[in-house]
């Protein structure tokens, strides 16, 4: 809703929000006149806010280009926040039901929102296997390998990262497959056969590479499904950023 060059927003806590300037603002109160007095999202800024119906008829600490006397960066613009809510949406009405085999189990307060599996091998019993779940607050991951026999499930390492501690994403090729370490155990153990098998068939693998404060991590997707989740992970990550 876009109402004097200030729009009507809800909040990722499901409350009354507005963006002004691509700076964003809370709901304080509401007066008995029916006015609203709506205060800056941004921990220590004064600036705020009074609307009466789809007008601002008061403002204070905030600068006639829309800066804030306390000075911090904008945190979104509404085309953005338009764009977030539309994957949201989309991601809603596209269920996907998984039971979760983890280390990492989700929390009381944490929500599900998407799992994606990806088998690099020529069947459901052969070739490493990748399952991501994104919640509303962490990344978590399973890489599993096959076994000797390659007919199995061999050791696999279970990941969980922090949405907010994510600090850059890029497309790559990914570093399992391609390991000398890796090239070596398959060797000695006689399942090199897979490495073709990735090339030929299996779920044809594309790995997303996340960086921050924890290093560096390759997220493992189907071809197919690297978008979406790139544009669902971006679309978690980015409140948290401001």
């Amino acid at each position: 809703m876009n109402s004097d060059n200030f729009f009507v927003i809800t909040t990722q806590r499901e409350k009354e929000g507005i963006i002004f300037k691509d700076y964003h603002f809370g709901l304080k109160r509401k007066s008995m006149d029916g006015s609203k007095m709506w205060a800056c999202t941004k921990k220590l800024c004064k600036a705020s806010i009074k609307t009466q119906k789809s007008s601002i008829i008061k403002m204070k600490y905030i600068n006639p280009d829309g800066t804030h006397d306390y000075q911090h960066p904008p945190k979104m613009s509404f085309n953005v926040y338009e764009c977030i809510q539309s994957i949201k949406q989309r991601i809603d009405k596209e269920p996907y039901p998984y039971i979760q085999v983890n280390t990492f189990s989700t929390l009381d307060n944490e929500r599900f929102i998407r799992a994606y599996q990806c088998n690099e091998g020529c069947s459901s019993c052969c070739g490493p296997k990748s399952t991501i779940i994104f919640t509303d607050k962490r990344v978590i991951a399973r890489n599993q390998q096959p076994s000797a026999c390659c007919c199995g499930e061999g050791p696999h390492i279970d990941t969980a990262i922090f949405m907010r501690d994510s600090e850059l994403m890029k497309e790559s090729n990914g570093q399992t497959m391609n390991s000398c370490l890796t090239v070596t155990f398959m060797i000695l153990t006689c399942t090199w056969p897979l490495l073709l098998c990735k090339e030929c068939c299996g779920d044809r693998p594309k790995s997303l590479e996340v960086k921050g404060a924890f290093g560096f991590e390759f997220l493992t997707f189907k071809r197919e499904e690297l978008k979406h989740a790139a544009d669902l992970l971006s679309s978690i990550v980015l409140p948290m950023k401001n």
